[in-house]
């Protein structure tokens, strides 16, 4: 397995997250903050470099999510991949820094792991707290210990290197 860091992917995001085959979680976390949703189909779909652009993009630039938004409708449409679909997006699920949310806490807790205490959950960076919370969801929860290591957050697994190293910058 290609273990090679990718900035804006995640340590223990996977090869095909790595080469764009599938959406890292920090594009999906931009598109969520978009409003929209992509299917895998459309996500294959898109060229390369478009979703690199993507992935690139930095979200904390003035109006940068309306430009993603725009961008990404007129690629599909030109591309004929059909409109994204409309989603709902709370971004206080994983902002919120003062409580652990209880989707994770049940996940970790499936898990066998301890408790994550409510200081460790605060000092992660936004990207990091949607990720565990992406993760905690049902059917997920097998990558969860990987992203909890990877955070430095799994006190039964090592730590393999993190987001923020590989992406050289905090996003």
């Amino acid at each position: 397995m290609d273990h090679h860091p990718v900035a804006g992917v995640f340590a223990f995001e996977g090869y095909m997250e790595r080469t764009l085959e599938y959406m890292p979680l920090s594009v999906r976390m931009k598109l969520d903050l978009c409003e929209i949703q992509l299917s895998l189909a459309q996500w294959c779909g898109l060229p390369l470099p478009v979703r690199q652009i993507l992935l690139d993009t930095d979200c904390a630039v003035p109006n940068a999510l309306l430009r993603i938004r725009l961008y990404l409708e007129f690629m599909l449409d030109v591309l004929r991949l059909g409109p994204p679909l409309s989603v709902q997006c709370d971004p206080r699920t994983w902002s919120a820094r003062r409580r652990v949310p209880l989707a994770l806490r049940t996940a970790i807790k499936r898990l066998g792991l301890p408790r994550l205490a409510q200081d460790a959950w605060s000092a992660l960076d936004d990207v990091q707290r949607f990720a565990l919370l992406n993760l905690s969801h049902q059917g997920s929860t097998h990558r969860l210990r990987a992203a909890l290591a990877d955070f430095g957050l799994d006190p039964f697994g090592p730590r393999q290197g993190s987001y923020r190293e590989s992406a050289g910058a905090v996003h």
